[in-house]
């Protein structure tokens, strides 16, 4: 039986050719080369303000780079990339399916930001498993892994993401779309907002995504939760100043902000 599973709510996409891990370091905010770890690393694509317009899960090698998005998102970034393309020898193959393994992987398929997970793209013998995509998503949120919707993109610097902290945000690798500005925060200032862990009092998944302080003001938005034990577990971007242990409110709803790793 295999012990890989299906993540229907994922989507890969590959890009070929011998230019694909330039195109990449051009693009994205972590470093694209030949030397770059085995594994996916999270990685993320902006717009010129600096704003995400998808957190992926990216691998690398000299072949050609691999990425995965949310399946919401894979069409419109494959498309948009596409735009960015024009001179270079670049193959953009179509949506892959993902896949996902809870045991020890190969070290081309670990995830570096949950050492004890692994991911593939198009692999055949991969079954459905409801259950298990479910705690997947509980994981990825532990692992501080900030997917954003459609209504999410462009919203938010990389640094409110987390991505710093989980090697996803290089200062030393050149431009990219939006560098000047993630660049400008990080040396000339401080991001207002931050990356949190939650959990929410009830299991019904919440109706709205404002977070709000005891005092009813607004301080952040839930990207995403998920069912975990008698409440829910997810991510959301705060105010800086909030602190961890903090309670504040989503829905009506008692939430405590944590550390992502500390929910799992």
């Amino acid at each position: 039986m295999s012990n890989w599973i299906l993540l229907p709510h994922l989507a890969g996409l590959r890009i070929a050719g011998p230019d694909s891990l330039a195109f990449s370091h051009a693009q994205f905010t972590s470093p694209f080369s030949e030397e770059m770890p085995a594994g996916w690393g999270l990685t993320a694509w902006c717009n010129p303000k600096g704003k995400v317009l998808a957190t992926i899960l990216a691998r690398g090698n000299e072949h050609g780079v691999d990425l995965i998005v949310p399946r919401q998102q894979v069409e419109s970034l494959a498309r948009s990339l596409r735009l960015y393309a024009i001179g270079r020898k670049l193959e953009f193959g179509p949506d892959l399916t993902v896949s996902g393994s809870f045991t020890a992987p190969d070290p081309q398929s670990v995830m570096n930001v949950d050492s004890g997970r692994g991911l593939d793209l198009g692999r055949p013998g991969s079954g459905t498993n409801d259950e298990a995509s479910a705690a997947w998503r509980v994981r990825d949120v532990c692992a501080g892994i900030a997917w954003l919707s459609p209504e999410h993109s462009g919203q938010f610097l990389p640094q409110a993401l987390g991505l710093e902290e989980r090697g996803g945000l290089s200062y030393r690798k050149g431009c990219y779309p939006g560098q000047e500005v993630i660049a400008r925060v990080h040396f000339l200032g401080r991001a207002k907002q931050r990356l949190s862990g939650f959990r929410l009092r009830g299991r019904d998944r919440p109706e709205q995504a404002t977070v709000a302080t005891e005092q009813g003001d607004n301080c952040g938005v839930v990207l995403t939760s998920e069912a975990a034990d008698e409440g829910r577990v997810g991510l959301a971007v705060v105010a800086a100043g909030l602190e961890d242990g903090q309670v504040v409110s989503c829905c009506q709803r008692e939430m405590t902000l944590l550390p992502p790793s500390s929910l799992c």
